[in-house]
């Protein structure tokens, strides 16, 4: 793949047409020959330029528009040799006249930054590109994302890291004293690598991403904190996907713009495993890492139960299908999964439990609708399903218990989401969302235990963020949430967070 325009190319010849004699007898396979190795050593400096003609991969374009999808984000393709659309992992291409920093991943990460300055986006010039070989292009991306939080808890304490994002699990429940808490962090941090290789007619894109938010580290010196594995993926001619990326079962085009890293945590899906996804048409299926947790209770022994994960025999199978329109897009999404107590013991005998399985699936409808066309849009998310476990709430449910005889008994719930993203001016914007879970565990005659296990969760963010120029962004943003259990116990978050933000 060419990075060096035609006429750089031509000045190169002309030069070594003119030095001497012995160059003037040489070959054009010669001459050609060192204009690459010129090319490289070009390249090698930082000094390479695309043609203006260049087709720019997926997630090229993701980043050159300015939005990303939330966890990360290899993006939405198109495909041009049968006009349909592919998503890999499903962001939004859309584009908006405003400044937009869609909030990441963490199943919501939310869009890294979008656009100010809609024309300096659309040039293609990147001085983070360069080549591998002759086939083969890669682009460096990510952004440096600092927190500011403030944290007020109803009831209990919670560690740093239960603090840096909220999660409706550390929503403690209960009578007893309250905490408060302030915490600056810098781990959301990430960076990423692109490659996209151009090879005997076919197209073949690789994406790697990380960020800091791995292993706990001590704060007392050095503030260190481990490097983390998020996205590892390729695909083939936009169509086939193999690796670790967001579930099929997410549609983070619809995820709304927080700054918090998740956003309405009880109510988003938030899955990023490993799987084999087909995708055309604006359909997708996908084969994907089966993993399911289950808790045993015994319901002689109020003492409660214990949680188990296990890995299935079966993978899971994922669906989905979204329908584009000039005001936006809809999608549905279905899943189906094994549900077993496949090598779980008895945690009152030890014994192994005789194999029971059931039937787990998922139903979701999201979409993004713009309104009016001064930016503002519209945001849904909606799920119900039996068995579903960890695919919403951030595996706050379980997607089933175990009685004393082993027992498989799944639980049910229903969740969703509205999001609505209104623009004051070009570089300012809010946003407010309300997220709300509900489960159904089933009652609680027969599981005594299960006082303690949730009944509801929801949250409500609004926020302001502006963008000065097209990397930077800074915001503000109170974040309410609140939980109750079967026995009726509550609990609830109060939290300010500002953030700052250089995507590059």
């Amino acid at each position: 793949m060419r990075l060096i325009p035609r006429t750089t190319s031509a000045f190169f010849i002309g030069v070594a047409g003119m030095t001497g004699p012995a160059m003037a007898e040489t070959s054009v396979e010669a001459l050609e020959d060192r204009v690459k190795r010129l090319e490289r050593i070009i390249q090698a400096a930082g000094l390479s330029v695309p043609k203006d003609d260049e087709p720019r991969s997926a997630a090229r374009r993701q980043r050159s528009s300015g939005t990303t999808a939330r966890e990360p984000a290899v993006a939405a393709n198109t495909n041009s040799s049968t006009g349909g659309q592919t998503q890999t992992p499903r962001a939004d291409f859309s584009q908006e006249p405003v400044a937009q920093e869609l909030i990441d991943d963490e199943p919501g990460e939310q869009a890294d930054f979008a656009k100010a300055d809609p024309e300096a986006a659309e040039k293609d010039d990147n001085p983070l590109e360069f080549s591998i070989g002759d086939h083969t292009t890669a682009d460096i991306g990510g952004y440096v994302k600092v927190n500011y939080l403030y944290s007020d808890f109803s009831n209990g304490d919670s560690t740093d890291r239960q603090r840096e994002l909220y999660t409706p699990s550390r929503v403690n429940v209960g009578r007893g004293p309250g905490s408060e808490a302030t915490d600056f962090s810098a781990r959301w941090t990430r960076i990423n690598l692109l490659t996209n290789t151009q090879l005997e007619g076919h197209e073949i894109e690789g994406y790697v991403e990380f960020d800091f938010f791995g292993d706990e580290a001590s704060e007392a010196t050095t503030g260190s904190f481990g490097l983390r594995l998020r996205d590892a993926i390729f695909e083939l001619d936009n169509t086939w996907l193999f690796g670790q990326t967001d579930s099929t079962f997410m549609d983070t085009a619809a995820t709304p713009e927080t700054l918090d890293q998740i956003g309405p945590a009880e109510s988003i899906s938030l899955i990023r495993q490993t799987q084999i996804r087909y995708s055309k048409n604006g359909f997708a299926v996908a084969l994907e890492n089966p993993s399911v947790t289950e808790e045993f209770y015994d319901r002689d022994n109020a003492a409660g139960g214990t949680a188990t994960l296990q890995e299935e025999d079966w993978p899971e199978l994922v669906g989905d299908y979204r329908w584009d329109h000039r005001l936006g897009h809809v999608g549905v999404g279905a899943l189906v999964r094994r549900v077993s107590n496949e090598g779980i013991d008895n945690p009152v005998t030890g014994q192994r439990f005789d194999d029971d399985a059931a039937l787990g699936y998922g139903l979701r409808l999201s979409g993004r609708l713009k309104i009016g066309d001064g930016g503002d849009d519209l945001r849904f998310f909606s799920t119900y399903g039996d068995g579903l476990g960890r695919y919403v709430a951030l595996g706050l449910i379980p997607a089933g218990t175990l009685d004393e005889n082993g027992k498989v008994d799944t639980i049910s719930y229903a969740s969703g989401y509205l999001a609505y993203k209104h623009v004051w001016a070009p570089k300012w914007r809010s946003n407010v969302v309300l997220g709300t879970l509900q489960v159904d565990n089933n009652g609680q005659s027969a599981y005594g235990p299960r006082d303690a296990a949730t009944e509801s969760a929801s949250s409500f963010h609004v926020n302001l963020i502006w963008n000065p120029i097209t990397p930077l962004s800074f915001g503000g943003e109170y974040i309410y949430a609140e939980r109750e259990v079967e026995s009726g116990a509550d609990g609830n978050l109060d939290r300010v967070q500002f953030s700052a933000k250089y995507a590059f």
